[in-house]
């Protein structure tokens, strides 16, 4: 499986969209200081639209601050202002030491180059940064809880390993049904069911599916999915495989659905084994059988 690496935002300011408090504004709504600039940059930029903070309702002629939004992307894909003469783009794309993630110039066109260099659609890859890092987190805590019951039970059984000869020995009057005390044998079957689902853990899950769940250009139902290989999947980059959008039609998004479906009654963010773990409403990490459906 051919994976490549992908560098994507850490800080949780990137990662706001409409829905996380914001109200969809027009130009003429709010300051005049900032009215030209936004009017240029929605000529050079393709189908977007601007949203202030709700903390300004009632208040929108006092904002100078605007965050562009376009269709079937779930975050922000940053924002324009007017700061005294300046007028300044603030991107997750911007480098800057000394203002972070902002550019600003006193000059108008050097301002809307900016505009359409750094405010740019996020790609997959980087939507499943955050996510798959904490897949990874939550899969590991998992098969360390369960790693650790089976160290409690072969402790209660009173050996330090499963190598133990006495243990191998136990094992074989257990499997061949013999008696050895009601509490040992509670304590053997607890660490065969243990085992069984540490192995389980450890062989599957390691490259999920992930999931975008939108909408495309033309309004249809669409699923945007790639490989993670969360063994690689670190706070600020991640390892996946190419990208593939597929809608209804597709044998893989029909495949999906069930697994999806277990997944919307869990709880975000809880690693549930053989299924994946759901990130958000529309972002998803899907366990298939072999952990490679591209």
């Amino acid at each position: 499986m051919n994976t490549f690496r992908t560098e994507y935002e850490q800080g949780a300011a990137f990662y706001e969209g409409p829905d996380d408090g914001f109200i969809k504004v027009g130009v003429k709504d709010v300051d005049l200081s900032v009215q030209s600039f936004a009017r240029e940059v929605a000529n050079k930029l393709w189908n977007i639209e601007f949203y202030v903070s709700d903390l300004y309702e009632g208040r929108l002629h006092l904002t100078t601050k605007l965050h562009i939004h376009t269709k079937g992307q779930p975050f922000f894909l940053g924002n324009i202002y007017r700061e005294g003469d300046k007028f300044g783009v603030w991107s997750r794309r911007i480098t800057n030491n000394k203002k972070p993630n902002a550019a600003e110039s006193v000059n108008f066109k050097t301002a809307l180059r900016n505009a359409a260099k750094h405010l740019q659609l996020w790609d997959v890859a980087e939507l499943a940064g955050r996510p798959a890092y904490k897949y990874a987190l939550e899969r590991r805590k998992r098969m360390q809880a369960v790693s650790s019951e089976v160290v409690d039970a072969l402790t209660r059984i009173g050996v330090v390993n499963d190598k133990a000869p006495v243990f191998k020995y136990l094992l074989t009057e257990v499997n061949g049904n013999r008696y050895v005390g009601e509490e040992l044998r509670a304590d053997v079957d607890e660490y065969i069911q243990q085992k069984a689902a540490y192995e389980e853990l450890q062989n599957s899950g390691q490259f999920p599916l992930f999931v975008y769940v939108s909408k495309d250009t033309n309004n249809y139902d669409c699923m945007d999915v790639m490989n993670v290989d969360v063994d690689a999947a670190y706070s600020g980059s991640v390892r996946t495989t190419m990208a593939r959008r597929l809608h209804d039609w597709d044998a893989l998004f029909q495949q999906l659905l069930p697994k999806m479906s277990v997944l919307n009654v869990m709880n975000k963010k809880e690693y549930v084994s053989g299924a994946g773990m759901k990130y958000s409403d529309n972002m998803f990490l899907v366990v298939l059988e072999g952990d490679d459906a591209t």
